[in-house]
């Protein structure tokens, strides 16, 4: 049996994604399909309603996307398969350096490995397509990376600071990448495969090309031979095919708010938590005007645009979804229906806050006379390395046990050392002292009432000083146990940076730089893609 992760242990983690995977009876009615075989999910792919794209066309561009970013034979194999009516098993998520967070890369290869089941026990029609956004202005999410140093420390390697309201897929890659780069090589531990992850780098994010073209040459690369499609939807050639979208879109905003936020009201009342807050006044998607993504508001006489206040009729949105749909940009709630609107899309994979906001916007799929895909689950991992695997035996440690604080961590593995067996001297002291303080208490205010406010005062004076005698204790066996606690700080580090999971803080090319440019092929051989708890991978 593998080692998994307790669900209701991890930080953070949307009630309504832990029913999903542990308790799905209970939300079986807010999705359209039963995720967890194959047969619900072949299923999913013989009713679907989306799609609506030509598939030639669609396919004319996404060949020449791909061979853009340097694809291989199994790639446009794949999107030949599309062209001929193939299922997409599409995932996605914002662009960031060098693929962000190694939870994209887990996304890639789910999506993946769940088309390459799917075609094993049913029709060989399934294409695995990752759709890059790039439309998102959080380049400050999306400029560094955190790696893992020398000293198993997290650094933080960033190198685009500044905010702005452009799309992040507009920006270049400059000498701050080039930088970042260069500090990637002095910060990482020295390996045989150092020179050839630079390298792979640096032929990626060659300057002057988008940053959503660096990503998606990076992206290829670690999938070769893996038919993974890359889309990149700002494409001008893709926006127009999303022309009909996004005119249905203007047409129906306020009906698509009102089913959204019907949809969040039962899910409050079923006691689960938002993941995505809707405004009614908003439309579900942007202008954008000079390179900035603008939020429209309704005014009852026509839309604001930003916050200029520059005023759209209602037949200006219309004119410009129909004549120049590139000037438009969907929000979170809107984006899914885009894919499915050009992609014959059967099976979603998506991370835990996706899953919990797809309950919130499975309406506007009928509004928009569209079918909700299967919601996959994508692979959760914690790697864990040999040194890190090493210290675990040693402690007689499991990975749930760092579910927890930094200081409740440390204190736990010292007790279990025998480290802190001064505390229960100090526990019996504060029992005897308590007996001591509550008789005295009594005998006292027999005598004289008004010495209950000075006895509390004493009596929250003694139990401070034992608190800072225990701390003091602790102190000194953290600097006695200097070695059990750096290793203690090292395995934390690494299986939950910065107090996260580490699949939301660290970037593959640590791991690359320390298995080689295979690495991915690892990942994929430990996916499998109808297996939905988080699994603990010893490297």
């Amino acid at each position: 049996m593998s080692e998994t992760l307790n669900l209701r242990s991890i930080p953070s983690m949307p009630s309504i994604y832990i029913d999903y995977i542990l308790n799905f009876d209970r939300v079986r009615d807010l999705y359209r399909w039963d995720y967890r075989n194959v047969e619900s999910v072949n299923k999913a792919a013989l009713s679907c309603r989306s799609g609506f794209a030509d598939r030639t066309e669609i396919g004319q561009i996404l060949l020449k996307q791909n061979r853009r970013f340097g694809c291989d034979r199994s790639v446009e194999d794949n999107i030949e398969k599309l062209c001929e009516g193939g299922c997409a098993v599409v995932t996605g998520q914002q662009i960031g350096l060098f693929c962000g967070p190694l939870y994209t890369v887990y996304k890639a290869a789910t999506a993946i490995r769940l088309a390459e089941e799917l075609n094993r026990r049913g029709p060989d029609r399934h294409v695995p397509v990752f759709w890059m956004e790039c439309e998102d202005h959080d380049i400050l999410e999306a400029g560094h990376i955190h790696i893992l140093g020398s000293n198993h420390r997290v650094l933080t390697l960033t190198a685009y600071e500044k905010p702005a309201r452009r799309p992040t897929g507009s920006y270049r890659v400059d000498e701050r990448v080039a930088e970042l780069i260069s500090q990637l090589e002095d910060n990482s531990p020295k390996s045989e495969y150092l020179d050839s992850v630079l390298k792979l780098l640096k032929n990626s994010y060659k300057p002057d090309l988008l940053l959503s073209e660096g990503f998606a040459r990076f992206m290829q690369a670690l999938f070769k031979g893996k038919g993974l499609v890359v889309i990149h939807p700002t494409d001008p050639e893709v926006k127009r095919m999303s022309s009909d979208f996004y005119l249905r879109a203007a047409q129906k905003w306020a009906q698509i708010n009102d089913a959204i936020v019907e949809a969040s009201g039962r899910l409050k009342k079923l006691g689960y938590e938002l993941q995505i807050e809707i405004k009614k006044k908003k439309p579900p998607f942007f202008v954008i005007r000079d390179g900035q993504r603008l939020p429209l508001s309704w005014e009852g006489d026509g839309f604001s645009l930003g916050e200029g206040g520059m005023k759209l009729g209602q037949a200006e949105i219309e004119s410009i979804a129909r004549e120049t749909p590139e000037q438009l940009s969907p929000n979170v709630c809107l984006r899914p229906l885009l894919q499915d609107f050009l992609l014959l899309t059967n099976a979603y994979v998506a991370g835990p806050g996706e899953v919990s906001y797809f309950a919130q916007i499975a309406p506007v799929y009928d509004i928009l006379d569209m079918d909700m895909p299967a919601i996959v689950p994508r692979a959760e991992l914690t790697l864990v390395v040999p040194a890190v695997g090493r210290t675990l035996k040693k402690l007689g440690a499991k990975v749930d046990d760092f579910l927890v604080s930094e200081k409740k961590l440390t204190d736990d593995f010292l007790d279990k050392a025998g480290a802190l067996s001064g505390l229960k001297i100090i526990d019996d002291a504060r029992t005897k002292l308590e007996e001591l303080l509550n008789q005295m208490c009594e005998e006292l205010l027999d005598l004289e009432p008004e010495m209950d406010r000075p006895m509390e005062t004493c009596r929250k004076k003694t139990t401070y000083q034992l608190s800072r005698l225990e701390e003091k204790l602790k102190t000194l066996s953290r600097k006695k146990n200097e070695t059990l606690m750096t290793q203690i700080e090292n395995a934390q580090s690494h299986l939950l940076p910065m107090g996260r999971l580490q699949e939301r803080v660290l970037n593959i090319t640590y791991y690359l730089i320390r298995f080689g440019l295979d690495f991915p092929q690892r990942i994929l051989s430990e996916i499998d893609p109808f297996d939905f708890g988080h699994n603990i991978v010893r490297l």
